[in-house]
Formats: structure tokens, C-alpha cells, sequence
């Protein structure tokens, strides 16, 4: 669905759309993985010890949305921080000129 709305470039401005390019390789990439992971269990799904344990083992991979996420995350706290330092700057010289 999010392919389509690429393709027909409904999905908003290149930055959006570009986003959502990296989005769905990553989303990709995650089901790859996942799928080839499963290849290789011998249990059904109705196996829910089994199941959780996988679970487990899955979740503590890094696979490339969790190194994606985390990375958009980081990105978007470094940003955070550089506009509160600017706002704070921007206070305290406006301080500065109430102060002459």
C-alpha cells in the first residue's frame, strides 16, 4: 500500500516520500530476515513456548528496523537538542539587549 502511494507520488514531498522508500526496505529487510529465521525452526505455531522463545531469540538480534529506528531516534534527539540551545541563545541575547 505505501509502494503504491510511492509510485502514483501521492505520498507527499520528496522528503516524505523519500522516507518512505527507506521505510519499506527496511520493513523489507525485517521480513527477510524473519523469514529465514523461521526456515529453520521444527515447531508448529500453535507451540507457544516454543513460539515465545523464537520470540526471544528474535528480539534480541539486531535486525534493520530495530537499527533503523534506533538510529531515526537518535537523529531526532540531536535535533531536539540543537533547537532548544538555539531558542535558549536566542533568550539570552534577547536578555542581553533588555539588560543595555
Amino acid at each position: 500500500m505505501i509502494k503504491r502511494h510511492i509510485k502514483k507520488n501521492s505520498a507527499g514531498s520528496p522528503k516524505v516520500v523519500n522516507g518512505l522508500k527507506v521505510l519499506v526496505d527496511k520493513l523489507e529487510s525485517q521480513r527477510t530476515l524473519v523469514e529465514n529465521k523461521r526456515r529453520g525452526v521444527g515447531f508448529a505455531p500453535r507451540d507457544r513456548a516454543e513460539v515465545g522463545r523464537f520470540e526471544e531469540e528474535l528480539g534480541d538480534k539486531e535486525g534493520p528496523l530495530t537499527m533503523w529506528m534506533r538510529l531515526q531516534r537518535k537523529v531526532r534527539e540531536a535535533k531536539r537538542r540543537e533547537v532548544e540551545r538555539a531558542l535558549r541563545e536566542e533568550v539570552e541575547s534577547e536578555e542581553e539587549d533588555d539588560d543595555e
